[in-house]
């Protein structure tokens, strides 16, 4: 799980934070609070956050390596 913080400036992208930036709640709300201070809404900027949800699992790379040699 990780969260995402968007920046865009007059209606077009300007930058995103990466997947491994912002993995707790508490960081979420530190961030955003920073980042609206850097991109205030007076001069065009507007800041969002989304939450993702991501699974995985461990690979056996011995087996991994034995299909198909």
């Amino acid at each position: 799980m990780y969260y995402e913080i968007n920046v865009s400036h007059m209606g077009l992208h300007y930058f995103a934070t990466a997947e491994r930036s912002i993995t707790s709640s508490v960081d979420l709300k530190r961030k955003v609070r920073h980042f609206k201070e850097l991109f205030p809404e007076d001069d065009g900027y507007k800041v969002t956050a989304s939450w993702w949800n991501k699974s995985g699992a461990e690979i056996d790379l011995d087996d991994l390596l034995k299909e198909g040699k």
